[in-house]
């Protein structure tokens, strides 16, 4: 029966092989056929693909950057024309101890309005009253702060913002010099990890002001003359850092970081450094108070 069994399984595979390779073949022709049937019936899946080569074969990379160019020439122009605005209706008001308005733009060639304040006073209680216009719509904000001397304006600083999603001012000392600096906080559009960035601009005897500083995730200390915050970074990459103002220098003491190899534990730095190891830095048993309350420590602590 063994014998017999082997010798009729050849022609037994053969005829089924056969049968196989014919149901196959049948089944594609079939296949052809409904795909046949299926762009008749929809013949705009072929005048979306000719579409698509034809988008293609018209797009001109040289004639993009040329149009993106012309429209942000469009665009400073019309900020330029809000600011001009603007400062003529400052100009008859200069004479006055303070002055706020606010209101809607329109350039008259766009789709969008703009946003514009008038802000004039004595805004950070020294000697001297200033002036500031705020411009602002969907893609980008813009600043210009004036001193008033003799009611003429004395341009010191402008600034630009762009691709954010929270954009405001506040003054505050942050450096301790019992002196109100202009501060500007903002949160980026786009990114991985925490990014609560502030600029800050020092305010300097005579009415001046100092170039940015930028921080990252800070926490300023004006008693101490301290900054801690936390780095830019994913739970576990991102650590803390303590900054010195050392007159218009910023000294940095230390940054503090987990050590992924061991759980609880903590390695202290002197430079930024990338998943630092023992042997880079000073291991921390524990991690000091003084970070446990500022403001973004929880970023730092959920990992």
């Amino acid at each position: 029966m063994l014998f017999e069994s082997q010798y009729l399984s050849l022609p037994t595979k053969g005829i089924l092989s056969g049968i196989v390779v014919l149901f196959f073949l049948s089944s594609c022709q079939n296949s052809r056929e409904e795909n046949s049937q299926v762009s008749d019936q929809m013949p705009f899946i072929k005048e979306e693909r000719a579409l698509e080569i034809e988008a293609s074969q018209k797009f001109n990379p040289k004639k993009k950057r040329e149009e993106v160019r012309h429209n942000a020439k469009l665009d400073s122009l019309r900020m330029a024309k809000a600011l001009s605005f603007a400062q003529e209706i400052a100009q008859s008001k200069l004479n006055q101890k303070q002055y706020h308005k606010e209101f809607l733009f329109n350039p008259g060639d766009s789709s969008y309005l703009i946003n514009v304040a008038i802000l004039m006073g004595d805004f950070f209680d020294d000697e001297f009253k200033y002036l500031i216009f705020k411009r602002g719509c969907t893609w980008a904000s813009f600043r210009d702060v004036f001193r008033i001397e003799n009611e003429e304006k004395v341009k010191l600083f402008s600034t630009t913002g762009s691709g954010v999603i929270t954009d405001r001012d506040t003054i505050f000392d942050v450096n301790g010099d019992e002196r109100k600096d202009y501060v500007i906080q903002w949160y980026a559009a786009s990114g991985c990890c925490r990014r609560n960035a502030y600029d800050v601009y020092l305010n300097l005897p005579g009415g001046t002001f100092s170039s940015k500083y930028e921080f990252i995730n800070p926490t300023f200390s004006a008693d101490e003359r301290l900054i801690r915050g936390v780095t830019y970074g994913h739970p576990g990459e991102a650590g803390l850092y303590k900054y010195r103002w050392n007159g218009l220098k910023v000294d940095t003491l230390e940054y503090i970081y987990h050590d992924t190899s061991q759980v609880g534990q903590f390695i202290k730095t002197h430079k930024p450094t990338f998943f630092p190891s023992a042997e880079e830095g000073v291991v921390l048993n524990d991690l000091p108070e003084e970070y446990k309350g500022i403001e973004d420590y929880d970023w730092f602590s959920i990992y």
